[in-house]
Formats: structure tokens, sequence, C-alpha cells
């Protein structure tokens, strides 16, 4: 980080609260000002709604071949200016929209939720064949689940959208799990992330993963069982 930089937050780290509390709303406002212009809302559009189509076939490309629905869910959201000032100033970064769009890979976001674990590969693997799909980093926190008991595998893609000025790449985080997973995954968010910790409450969260997991894993194998008989 710059020594300018650095020293910018430091001061602000000196201020008194409401002065800093002034400051980031000043902030937010305008990272939202930012978000909400036309250009970049279609430019959001264009690269979720092409993503989306992409899914969409590869759903019923295999659902066709598997005789079930492979994916349950598709669901996007562009970052909110408070969600995205907050990433921002945890990581140390200048608080403005310029910086996010340049540091910030996952200020367009899509949730796919697939019934089953192998499935999630699968349709990863179709994404990662699409020719025009430029897959920029992986994190499997499938294999890796973090601490919290947190699973999903995440991609991070740079897809093509086109303008009157010519082709232009936007990137795009797809974040894609099983039903089960998504189940803990949206409550875990809504009883308990970004709040005050809670070692006890964390300790309970974990377990609660731990045996969704279980469960997960036993569907499938039951799922393979009857696809023998």
């Amino acid at each position: 980080m710059p020594k300018k930089q650095k020293a910018k937050i430091k001061q602000k780290n000196k201020c008194p609260e409401k002065l800093i509390r002034t400051e980031a709303a000043k902030e937010i406002a305008e990272i939202d000002r930012s978000l909400q212009d036309q250009k970049y809302q279609l430019r959001c559009r264009a690269a979720i709604d092409l993503l989306t189509a992409k899914l969409n076939m590869i759903n019923a490309d295999l659902s066709r071949k598997k005789r079930h629905v492979v994916i349950n869910q598709i669901s996007s959201r562009v970052k909110t200016a408070e969600s995205i000032y907050t990433k921002l100033i945890r990581k140390g970064l200048e608080p403005d929209f310029d910086t996010a769009r340049a540091e910030l890979k996952d200020l367009i976001g899509i949730r796919v939720v697939c019934p089953f674990e192998d499935e999630v590969y699968e349709v990863a693997d179709r994404l990662k064949a699409q020719g025009d799909v430029q897959i920029i980093r992986e994190k499997d926190y499938i294999k890796n689940p973090k601490k919290n008991g947190y699973k999903s595998l995440h991609m991070i893609v740079e897809v093509p959208i086109y303008s009157s000025k010519g082709p232009l790449k936007e990137k795009v985080e797809i974040q894609l799990r099983t039903v089960a997973m998504d189940y803990w995954s949206v409550l875990e968010y809504q009883i308990f992330y970004k709040k005050t910790e809670n070692e006890e409450v964390a300790k309970e969260l974990k377990t609660y993963a731990d045996e969704i997991s279980e469960l997960d894993a036993k569907m499938l194998t039951l799922r393979d069982k009857i696809e023998k008989m």
C-alpha cells in the first residue's frame, strides 16, 4: 500500500467517531452514485445475462441426460455501496469506486445451487469449457471448508460484453454449492455474519455445518444406490 494511502487511513483512525461516520456516509454515497451509473448497470446486466444463459443451457443439457434438474436455482446480485465500502476499509484500501473496480473481483456475483456435490463440479467443468469464459481464480471451499464450516466452490471469471466501442471484459464471482450448503450459508449469514463475534455461537454453527455436510454426503450415496437399482 502506498505511504500516502497508509497515512490517510491512519489519520482517519484518529478522527472523532462522529466525523468518521459522516465521512463514511459521504464516501458510501459517492460509491453508490457510481454504482447507479446507467452504463455500469448495463455492463453488470450484460455479464449476468450472459452467464445466466450459459448456466441455463448447461442445466438443460445435464438435466436431460440425468433425468432430474441439475441446477435448482440461479440468483445474482451487484454488491451494494455499503458492502463495497466495508470491504475496501477492511482491506486497507482507498474507499472509492475506482479502487473497488480495480481491486475487488466480486462486485458482480452469481449463485448456483445444485442438488448434489458431484453436480456442482460438473456444472463448474462445463463453465470452464466455454471458450469465452476466462477463469481468473478458483477457490474450493467444498474440499477445503472455511473454519466456520462454510462450503462452496468459488470461481472468479471474466466474460466479454459488447458496446459501441467494441468488446469489454467484466469480472464476475460465481458461487456453486449444494442445496444443503446453501441452506446453512443463508441462515449463517442471517444470524451471524458481520455481527459481533461470539465463540459459543460460532462453535454451534460449525457443528451444524458438519451435520449438514454429513447429510449431504448420505443423500449423494443414497442417490447413487437408487440409480444402480
